[in-house]
């Protein structure tokens, strides 16, 4: 399952976690590392680790200037992407 804006980032997960791939960068996370997911303005958002650490997600939205439906459905993604974190998470313990 892929959850991507851009063409060379996103956010790809698996049973064993996910992997965070921003333009220069590409890290792996266990289920039990990742706390959750938000969407900030622009094309990015923030993976909260449960470390307390943040990682900038780049070009995981639709641009600022996106219609309304568009972001809703951004919005959609997001619940639906930190609900299956929650529900690893869960099954991680």
């Amino acid at each position: 399952m892929i959850f991507a804006a851009g063409a060379r980032s996103g956010v790809f997960v698996s049973d064993a976690g996910m992997k965070v791939r921003n333009y220069f960068d590409v890290r792996t996370f266990r289920w039990s590392e990742v706390e959750s997911i938000t969407l900030s303005r622009g094309r990015a958002g923030t993976l909260l680790l449960a470390s307390g650490e943040k990682i900038r997600l780049e070009g995981l939205a639709t641009a600022s200037f996106a219609g309304a439906k568009r972001m809703a459905q951004d919005n959609e993604l997001i619940a639906a992407l930190n609900e299956l974190i929650s529900s690893r998470r869960m099954e991680a313990v």
